[in-house]
C-alpha cells in the first residue's frame, strides 16, 4: 500500500486544475480516488466511476476560422483556445465570438494573452462560459472587479495561473462575484495574504487550490462561508503559521473535507496555533506532503495539536506511509517505513498484490474465515488495517459471520461471484465499524432481497461510497438506508430487476451529494421518494439515466420538491463511458419540471444527449421562461 488517503471528491489538485466539469464531454468525475504519493508526485487512480455534472446553457456554434485567428474554436466541443505562440487583441476574439450565429454561450475559453495589460468593466461583453482558463498573461497587472460581468453568473471553473505583474488586490473581490462557482484554482497570481473573511458564501464551491510562492499570511475566518468545500489545497507556498481561527466554517456538515499542504517550505508541526484544528465541524482528512528539498520536514507531529485534531484510536504503520485514524480524521504523512504483503502461502488460496489489495474467489476456497484467522496472527495489532479485499470469481460459495476476524479493511468489494448463494447477516463484524466503500455487484445466487442487500450495507458505521448491482433485487424500500448509513456521500444502484423505489427510500441519507438510479426497469418516480430528514445547502445530483421504461410522465408532480437542497436531475447518460446514445426523455413536462426549477435557483437539469424536441408543445414552456431555460442542458 503507497501513502493515501481514501476521500470522496472531483478531483486531485496540484499546480492547475485540469479537472473537467462543463468543459469536456468525459467531465468532471465525482470520484472515489486514493491518493497516491512517490518521492512528493501526485496521481491519482480511480475506484469508483461517476459522471460530470450538465452544462447550464445552449451552447454556441464556433465561428468561422478566419474570424477568429489566431485562436482556434473546437466545433463539437465548443472550446476556445487562444495559446501564447501568437499574439491577439482579446477584444477582437470577443467580436469575433459574439457575432458567431446561435447563442453566446461556450464551454470554455482557455487563452494565454501575452499583450493583455488591463481587463476593463465587462471585457467579455454578452459572452458566457461554463470554464475560463486565464494563463500566462504575462504583462497583465489589472482585472477590473467587474470583468467577467455576465458569465460570472454561470461560469462554474475558473483557472488564473502565472499573471507575475497583477496587482491581486482585488482578485477576491472578482471571485466573490462568480455565483455558480465550483472550482477555483490560483496559481502564481501575485496573492501576499489571503484577507479575513475572504470568500463570500460560494454555496456550490467545492475545490479550491492556490499555488503561490508570494503568499504569507492568512486572516481570520477566510474560508467561513464555503460550507460545500470538500477540497482545500495549498501548495508552494511561503505561509509560515495556521492560525486558530483559519479552519473554520459557519455550519458544520458530515461531508467530508480533504486538506492539502503540499511543498510549502517554511511550515512544521510547530506552525499550528493551538486549536487551529479543533473548530472544522466535519470529518477531515489533512495530508502533509514534504518539501522537495526536506524530506524531514514532517518528522514529528505535536501532540498538543494533533492528538485533539484525531481523538487517536489507532496508529498504522504502512509502506511508505504513516497513517493515524481517528474517530474523525485521517492524517497521512508521506514517507515512511511499512509493511508489505505476506511471504509464503499464509493467504493461499487467496492472494494479495504490493498494494495490499486481497483477493479470494479465483479458486475454491473451502474456509475464508480460517485463512484471515491464520493470516492476522502474524500481524501486529497496529498493522492490521487493511487497504482492500475484492471477493471475485466462482470459488466463493458463502461468506460466514466475522468472516476478516479482527482484520480490517477499507474498501470492500463482493462482485462476479456466480456461485455464490449466502452472505451471513455479519459477515463483516468488526471491519464494518472501519470499511468506508462497499460493492455488491452481480451475485446471480444470491438471494437478494432487501435484508440482503441494504441491511448488510446498514451494518457498515463509516461507509462513504456505497455500489449495489444486479443483485436480483426486485424494489428499493422504504426506509431502505437506516440512520447508520449517514456518512453516505457516493451510491449507485442498478438491476434491470429493480421495477420500483418507495417512498423515503434514502430518508437517512443526509450525507448524500450523488445518487445514481441506472440500468433499472423503473416506470414511476413517486412524489416523497427523493425526501431527507434534513434539509441543507449542499448541492445532491440525482442521475437517472439508461432507465429505458421511466419517462416524464412517470413522474408525480411533487416527485422533486421536497428534497430540500439544491439539486441536479440528470438523464444525461454516462459520460465516463462515452455512453450518450440511449434515449430516454424527449420532453420535460411542465407540471414536474417548472415547479422544480422555481423552487431553488441552483436546481438544474441534464439532458445532453437525449431527444429533446424545443418543438414539442410539451416542453413549450421553457421557451416561456428564458432564465430556467438556461439551467436545461
Amino acid at each position: 500500500m503507497r501513502g493515501y488517503v481514501l476521500i470522496v471528491l472531483s478531483c486531485v489538485l496540484t499546480n492547475i486544475i485540469i479537472c473537467d466539469t462543463e468543459i469536456k464531454d468525459t467531465d468532471e468525475p465525482t470520484n472515489t480516488v486514493k491518493v497516491e504519493i512517490q518521492s512528493n508526485e501526485v496521481t491519482t487512480k480511480s475506484i469508483v466511476t461517476s459522471k460530470p455534472k450538465p452544462h447550464s446553457r445552449a451552447i454556441q456554434r464556433c465561428p468561422a476560422e478566419a474570424a477568429l485567428k489566431p485562436c482556434t474554436c473546437l466545433h463539437r466541443q465548443n472550446l476556445v483556445v487562444c495559446d501564447g505562440d501568437q499574439e491577439f487583441e482579446l477584444s477582437a476574439i470577443v467580436t469575433a465570438l459574439t457575432s458567431a450565429n446561435g447563442s453566446n454561450h461556450y464551454k470554455l475559453l482557455h487563452f494565454m494573452p501575452n499583450k493583455l495589460t488591463e481587463m476593463s468593466a465587462n471585457t467579455f461583453k454578452d459572452l458566457t462560459f461554463n470554464g475560463i482558463w486565464l494563463m500566462g498573461a504575462q504583462n497583465l497587472k489589472t482585472i477590473h472587479e467587474n470583468a467577467f460581468a455576465g458569465t460570472d453568473t454561470v461560469t462554474t471553473h475558473l483557472v488564473l495561473s502565472y499573471c507575475p505583474s497583477l496587482d491581486s488586490t482585488n482578485i477576491f473581490t472578482i471571485i466573490n462575484k462568480f455565483v455558480n462557482i465550483r472550482l477555483i484554482s490560483l496559481t502564481e497570481m501575485n496573492i501576499e495574504s489571503i484577507p479575513g473573511q475572504a470568500f463570500g458564501p460560494l454555496k456550490h464551491l467545492t475545490m479550491l487550490s492556490i499555488t503561490d510562492t508570494k503568499l504569507k499570511t492568512i486572516g481570520e475566518k477566510p474560508f467561513l462561508a464555503l460550507n460545500s468545500l470538500k477540497l482545500l489545497t495549498f501548495k508552494d507556498t511561503s505561509i509560515a503559521r495556521i492560525p486558530r481561527d483559519v479552519l473554520v466554517f459557519s455550519i458544520n456538515y458530515d461531508i467530508p473535507l480533504h486538506i492539502t499542504l503540499m511543498e510549502n517550505h517554511l511550515l512544521s508541526s510547530a506552525s499550528f496555533d493551538a486549536d487551529s484544528l479543533t473548530s472544522l465541524g466535519r470529518p477531515t482528512g489533512i495530508s502533509l506532503v514534504p518539501y522537495s528539498k526536506n524530506p524531514y520536514q514532517w518528522k514529528y507531529l505535536s501532540e498538543t495539536i494533533f492528538k485533539p485534531f484525531l481523538s487517536v484510536q489507532k496508529v498504522e504503520i504502512a509502506w511508505e506511509s504513516l497513517a493515524i485514524i481517528g474517530l474523525t480524521a485521517i492524517l497521512s504523512v508521506w514517507p515512511s517505513a511499512g509493511h508489505e504483503c505476506p511471504y509464503g502461502d499464509v493467504l493461499k488460496p487467496c492472494t494479495c498484490s504490493g498494494d495490499e489489495v486481497f483477493r479470494c474467489g479465483d479458486k475454491p476456497v473451502a474456509n475464508m474465515k480460517e485463512i484471515f484467522a491464520k493470516y492476522a496472527k502474524t500481524l501486529k495489532d497496529d498493522d492490521k488495517e487493511l487497504e482492500a479485499i475484492v471477493i471475485e470469481g466462482p470459488g466463493v460459495t458463502d461468506i460466514p459471520e466475522a468472516v476478516f476476524g479482527d482484520i480490517y479493511f477499507k474498501r470492500i468489494s463482493i462482485q462476479n461471484c456466480p456461485n455464490l448463494k449466502t452472505i451471513h447477516k455479519n459477515a463483516f463484524a468488526g471491519t464494518d465499524t472501519f470499511t468506508q466503500e462497499v460493492t455488491l455487484y452481480n451475485l446471480p445466487k444470491l438471494a437478494a432481497t432487501p435484508a440482503v442487500s441494504f441491511d448488510l450495507v446498514n451494518k457498515f458505521q463509516k461507509v462513504a461510497v456505497v455500489c449495489i448491482g444486479h443483485m436480483g433485487l426486485k424494489e428499493i424500500p422504504s426506509m431502505a438506508f437506516g440512520g447508520q448509513s449517514g456518512s453516505i456521500v457516493y451510491l449507485a444502484i442498478n438491476g434491470t430487476e429493480i421495477t420500483k423505489i418507495a417512498d423515503k427510500a434514502f430518508y437517512n441519507l443526509n450525507a448524500l451529494t450523488e445518487v445514481h438510479i441506472t440500468d433499472t426497469s423503473i416506470a414511476q418516480i413517486p412524489k416523497n421518494v427523493f425526501v431527507f430528514s434534513k434539509k441543507s445547502e449542499i448541492p445532491i445530483e440525482i442521475l437517472l439515466y439508461r432507465n429505458p421504461k421511466l419517462t416524464a410522465t412517470g413522474m408525480d408532480p411533487l416527485a422533486f420538491m421536497s428534497i430540500g437542497r439544491p439539486a441536479e436531475i440528470d438523464f444525461s447518460g454516462d459520460h465516463m463511458d462515452h455512453d450518450m446514445d440511449f434515449k430516454q426523455m424527449k420532453v420535460l413536462e411542465e407540471n414536474v419540471f417548472h415547479p422544480f426549477l422555481k423552487l431553488d435557483e441552483g436546481n438544474k437539469i441534464g439532458m445532453k444527449g437525449q431527444p429533446f424536441d424545443c418543438a414539442d408543445c410539451h416542453n413549450a414552456w421553457l421557451k416561456k421562461s428564458p432564465k430556467m431555460a438556461e439551467r436545461v442542458d
